[in-house]
């Protein structure tokens, strides 16, 4: 397990969110910005931690050249493709793991859609500029993917066969 590597992305996982928090003003809470933190980044953080784990555990075989040659070609792909490799990798044999990676999916393609939605992004954009945004229906339904996101990959990275991995390399 190249742990410099994960402790790199952990490290800046928290640099982002630490740095999104010191230069947001009170409303960006429900700015664009702020789902994109809780979707789209966070998802690209899990595409990034969640090869690492079932490399760990493919690595144990390899040379360290072929163990680097392995993360070239991992790293090379789309975050979702590296998701979606590492979730099959894992979950053949724990169809709650690949419930749990669909669901990621699902939520990936629906704030991809929304995304791509000139006039979604206005509205979010609109709204924030407001005291009520959380409660206007555009926001509080990216708002609900993020939670729905969250969700699922604490189901995926705290159940078999990734909770020892989460616990050892990830929570201590």
């Amino acid at each position: 397990m190249p742990r410099f590597l994960l402790n790199d992305l952990l490290r800046y996982w928290r640099t982002v969110t630490v740095d999104y928090q010191a230069k947001s003003p009170a409303r960006s809470m429900y700015s664009l910005r702020y789902l994109k933190l809780i979707v789209s980044r966070k998802l690209t953080f899990a595409a990034s931690v969640l090869p690492l784990l079932a490399l760990a555990e493919e690595g144990k075989q390899l040379s360290v050249d072929e163990f680097a040659d392995l993360l070239y070609e991992t790293y090379s792909r789309p975050a979702l493709v590296r998701f979606v490799s590492a979730a099959a990798s894992l979950g053949a044999d724990h169809p709650e793991l690949m419930t749990s990676a669909k669901q990621v999916l699902m939520i990936a393609d629906q704030f991809n859609g929304l995304l791509g939605d000139q006039s979604w992004r206005d509205k979010i954009d609109e709204a924030s500029r407001h005291d009520d945004a959380k409660e206007q229906d555009e926001f509080a339904a990216a708002h609900r993917l993020g939670r729905d996101l969250q969700g699922s990959l604490e189901e995926m990275f705290f159940a078999e066969p990734l909770l020892p991995l989460t616990r050892s390399l990830l929570v201590f």
